[in-house]
């Protein structure tokens, strides 16, 4: 992993996950909700894990995809919200406010 300088480019620090060329590793990612076309065909899902050859992508409860890098034509984030439809009409204001400062504090983490 190596941050750079956004204005001169220069390396500003590095760190080397695994000291080794034995293993392709990459880090896991935080779940993120994705939309991945693979041979024209659009997977939605949450990224549940990632290797230097292919993503894990939960598709439902206890339901996953493993594609191949190679074969992921695009791979962007989904504009659909990982939240049920309709959630804020089951909670009340109080309950949408205590949900709001829970995600909140979980993302500074």
């Amino acid at each position: 992993m190596i941050a750079l300088d956004v204005k001169t480019g220069k390396r500003k620090w590095h760190f080397q996950v695994h000291h080794s060329d034995q293993w392709n590793y990459d880090i896991p990612t935080a779940p993120i909700l994705v939309d991945a076309v693979k041979d024209g065909k659009t997977i939605n899902g949450v990224i549940r894990d990632e290797t230097g050859q292919e993503y894990l992508v939960a598709t439902g409860p206890d339901q996953f995809a493993h594609i191949p890098r190679q074969e992921i034509d695009d791979i962007s984030p989904s504009a659909v919200s990982i939240m049920p439809a309709g959630l804020d009409k089951q909670l009340t204001t109080q309950e949408i406010a205590d949900l709001v400062v829970f995600l909140k504090s979980t993302a500074e983490h």
